[in-house]
């Protein structure tokens, strides 16, 4: 972890200068390699080692502890973190820290005299005792954006810039690189400031299921940008492209992936190996005579016809494809076109989407998503955070991590601006209470997500949320057209405020019984 973890903090370091001489929360520091780079770089005046397994990590927290002038310090928490909170911060161990009124928007801050360093990877042993077992459940990453709603856990200080530490799983879940990814993490995340990816594996980058051409267009703009901020990437820290997939590329070319190690399907991998064979000239396809030695009846041979059937299936998915692209080339040219006879548009956008009925229900599902990651990727102000990045990531090696592990750094800082709309506890209950039910799967449409929560919301909100009006007109789709995953999150927000001033809602009473101890503790605490 040294060589990552140096370029890590020269890539954060203009940013980390107004944070020097700070108090630091480190949790679940392990080894410490983290800690102590950070230590000399932000000399600071506390630095809480949160580390429940002292036992384990001694030979790497002992040192510091006991180094002349030492300014850390241990705590071990052997309960849920948010149960701790008041333990960790209210008995002296940071004097310099003043707790603020949950919810009061004239004590809402950021708080540049505390920073978070957060460790959200799990261990063996006894999970029950450990701060890891609650990063990954209580304290995932969810739990943490969204007590920046609540002033709630660490961001009862102020709010706090945090460091994370985390597995591909949940940085994907903050930092979706398409919109088949974009859940509540995201969103809330979107709304509570912004996250930047500092550093992580290829195997993370690999996994963007969007298209070839988009990945490139998209790398080409980033690397724009890193131009314009002369942004240096260290030697062996440089992102790849991501291989194009069977469909990305010409039949008469497809041989050109039997040295790529990109995880294929079954069957695409098995196609590859005959067309191998093949152009070896180890399979005809000519027809031989019938096993029963019949010479009036001629067939392929068995492994001819398997060859031919994943051709006849590659040019089917290819149709399917081009079908896909041209519907919504369609579609494009309207939006970007779209004159005064709205009738006449409106009937083209539902021929459009007539034709999109009737593909094969997989290729339906990838016109969505395509449709929903262009919408999503469109709104450069509130969209997925992974399309507006300054620069790449840097790409990091399992063996640089001990235990050898892939994780990913992920840089989260607050912004105010959609927090102080939230401006009272109930508020914050029930846009928490909205957004903790996104999403109920992958491609629900916006009516179907809002009728979860009671009769006649679908209407009201449509009626009472211009935001969603505006975005009706312009994608010219009703909420049913409208997956819930394409929505941007300032949108989303106006629906969970809409809620909360529908006469007919849940009591916030009610809403509050059902949250969890942090977050019903400081909602109360502010009514």
């Amino acid at each position: 972890m040294l060589m990552v973890t140096d370029d890590s903090l020269k890539r954060l370091a203009p940013s980390l200068e107004q944070y020097r001489n700070c108090d630091v929360i480190d949790i679940n520091p392990g080894v410490c390699v983290w800690s102590a780079k950070l230590h000399d770089y932000l000399q600071p005046r506390r630095h809480l080692l949160v580390e429940p397994d002292r036992d384990l990590y001694y030979p790497y927290i002992d040192p510091l502890l006991n180094a002349p002038n030492s300014r850390y310090q241990h705590v071990s928490l052997e309960t849920k973190i948010y149960n701790n909170t008041d333990k960790l911060l209210g008995h002296g161990l940071l004097p310099k820290q003043d707790e603020k009124d949950p919810l009061n928007t004239s004590d809402r801050r950021v708080n540049q005299s505390l920073l978070v360093t957060l460790n959200l990877t799990s261990r063996a042993g006894d999970r029950s005792k450990h701060v890891n077992y609650i990063a990954q459940s209580t304290y995932s990453a969810y739990s943490l954006l969204k007590s920046y709603l609540t002033n709630s856990v660490l961001n009862k200080y102020g709010l706090v810039r945090v460091l994370m530490w985390a597995p591909h799983s949940q940085a994907r879940q903050i930092l979706p690189t398409s919109a088949v990814h974009r859940g509540k993490d995201s969103i809330v995340g979107e709304l509570c400031g912004e996250a930047e990816l500092i550093t992580c594996s290829q195997e993370f980058l690999d996994r963007d299921p969007r298209e070839h051409r988009v990945r490139v267009q998209d790398y080409r703009q980033v690397l724009s940008r890193m131009e314009q901020e002369r942004v240096i990437v260290p030697r062996g820290r440089q992102v790849k492209l991501k291989e194009p997939g069977f469909l990305d590329i010409p039949r008469s070319e497809i041989l050109s992936l039997l040295k790529s190690k990109s995880d294929y399907s079954s069957w695409v991998q098995e196609w590859l190996s005959l067309e191998d064979r093949f152009a070896r000239g180890e399979i005809s396809m000519s027809k031989v005579p019938s096993p029963k030695d019949d010479v009036r009846h001629r067939c392929y041979s068995r492994i001819a016809k398997q060859l031919r059937i994943y051709r006849q299936r590659y040019d089917f998915l290819m149709k399917q494809r081009k079908t896909i692209h041209s519907l919504l080339g369609r579609r494009f040219d309207l939006d970007d076109n779209a004159g005064d006879d709205n009738a006449q548009i409106e009937s083209k956008y539902e021929a459009i989407d007539n034709e999109a009925q009737k593909l094969i229900p997989h290729a339906r599902g990838y016109f969505n998503l395509l449709l929903d990651d262009y919408r999503i990727s469109k709104d450069r102000t509130t969209g997925l955070q992974w399309t507006r990045r300054h620069a790449e990531p840097l790409i990091n090696h399992d063996e640089e991590f001990f235990p050898r592990q892939s994780l990913s750094l992920i840089d989260f800082r607050p912004r105010l601006s959609t927090l102080k709309r939230i401006d009272d506890n109930e508020k914050a209950t029930h846009v928490l209470y909205v957004f903790d039910r996104l999403f109920y799967g992958p491609g629900v449409s916006l009516s179907k997500f809002l009728e979860e929560f009671a009769p006649g919301i679908v209407e009201y909100s449509v009626a009472n949320v211009p935001a969603l009006q505006t975005l009706m007109r312009d994608w010219h789709a009703g909420v049913s057209g409208i997956r819930a995953r394409s929505v941007p999150s300032d949108v989303l927000l106006e629906i969970a405020l809409a809620w909360h001033s529908w006469p007919f809602r849940v009591s916030t009473d009610i809403l509050q019984r059902d949250m969890p101890i942090s977050e019903r503790a400081s909602l109360v605490a502010a009514s």
